[in-house]
């Protein structure tokens, strides 16, 4: 069941806009026992990050003279080093899970009663977050742009998250595809971009205590990001920045985050009763009491699928650049727009498409003004923040919501 799941969640984690949030209502109308949904839940979330990598490294990439806001895996990328960089992607993602679920371990007997003590300082935590983040701009009139950004993305947010605009189980949907998906695609459209040729050698360019390092700065960074709630991928390795003084340590430590992130969901799940992702929410509604015996299971599985996926990774990595280098990249770009439309059509309508469009207009403005997209996370920090600062009721009342 592990096995297959993997290998389904894995190919369909490549075909945009299905993501494992979208598939879980699906995968919950099988007939059977929970314990088998939850093997097929997990795996479906932990192969679907290895084949992420897949997708974000070579579709989306800018015009080679465009260097502003380019991603560190369209850096590598631009540079025909595009297997490199989604070999170092998961190998990261890899060594992030094995990572935080030896530290999972370690810190289980104490993290409930740090859990409740820190709780009460999450907005303080957030806060600190958002302004760091916005200081690591270059100069006061991106750090300016930056905040406009980080404030209409918040308002947005609370828009589709509090309006009956489209369903509140896809309501992130639009929103997330817009600013963070169909921008970028839509820019390298208009730059005329094209997709260099790709080296597929075994060479990776960095040493093996740089990779540990990285590995475990993305680990940590996961963590971070599962208990503090709105904080996104980006975010929480920013905060290590520090560290990575280079293109490949911040990529690797990237891809940490986001395994490291899951597992941690899953962790938070069973340790304080708080699920972080939508696959870890669905399992808790499988069982009414969540036992160390479910965690034991489910670690299992995620070190199954982790296996599986990271095989399959390495087997397909090759072939994929030399399949999509024999696609017009132009018409490849625009299949994907439009299949990313169509996607969001299907599942929230008219009103989604409309968020599709604001979301992207303000991503697009974003890449253009050379700003870190991860200001857009705002979508999530504000409405979050204000939830926890107590001023969210008065917010959606100012707005007439």
């Amino acid at each position: 069941m592990v096995f297959l799941s993997s290998i389904a969640g894995y190919f369909s984690g490549i075909i945009p806009g299905i993501h494992v949030n979208t598939i879980i209502p699906a995968l919950l109308m099988l007939d059977a026992k929970p314990i088998m949904l939850t093997a097929v839940i997990v795996s479906f979330s932990i192969s679907q990050i290895f084949s992420d990598y897949l997708t974000s490294v070579y579709f989306g990439v800018p015009d080679v003279s465009n260097p502003l806001n380019v991603l560190p895996a369209h850096r590598l990328t631009m540079k025909g080093r595009g297997y490199e960089a989604f070999k170092l992607s998961i190998i990261g993602v890899l060594g992030s899970i094995l990572i935080t679920i030896i530290i999972t371990f370690l810190i289980m007997p104490i993290f409930p009663s740090f859990y409740s003590y820190v709780r009460q300082y999450v907005l303080y935590l957030i806060l600190f977050v958002v302004f760091y983040t916005l200081l690591t701009e270059q100069n006061i009139m991106k750090i300016a742009i930056s905040f406009v950004v980080f404030l209409l993305s918040g308002l947005l947010g609370l828009l589709v998250l509090n309006t009956s605009l489209v369903s509140r189980t896809n309501s992130l949907l639009p929103m997330l595809t817009g600013l963070f998906g169909l921008s970028q695609i839509l820019v390298s459209l208009f730059e005329k971009s094209k997709l260099p040729k790709q080296k597929t050698d075994e060479k990776i360019n960095m040493k093996l205590n740089s990779l540990i390092k990285a590995i475990f700065i993305g680990s940590v960074a996961g963590i971070v990001a599962g208990f503090l709630p709105g904080i996104g991928v980006s975010q929480a390795v920013m905060l290590f920045s520090p560290f990575l003084p280079n293109t490949r340590e911040f990529l690797v430590a990237t891809a940490s985050v986001s395994g490291s992130n899951e597992v941690f969901s899953f962790s938070s799940m069973y340790m304080v009763g708080n699920p972080r992702s939508g696959a870890s929410v669905a399992v808790k509604r499988l069982f009414q009491d969540f036992t160390f015996f479910h965690f034991l299971f489910i670690t299992s599985v995620m070190l199954i699928s982790s296996a599986i996926s990271f095989y399959i990774s390495l087997r397909i990595g090759k072939v994929f650049p030399r399949m999509i280098s024999k696609v017009d990249y132009r018409k490849l770009n625009i299949f994907i727009a439009t299949f990313l439309i169509l996607i969001v059509y299907s599942f929230t309508g008219f009103h989604g498409v409309l968020i599709l469009l604001t979301s992207t207009s303000l991503g697009i403005f974003s890449i253009l003004k050379g700003i870190k997209r991860v200001h857009m996370m705002g979508c999530l920090l504000l409405p979050t923040m204000l939830f926890f600062s107590g001023f969210y009721y008065s917010a959606l009342s100012l707005l007439g919501i």
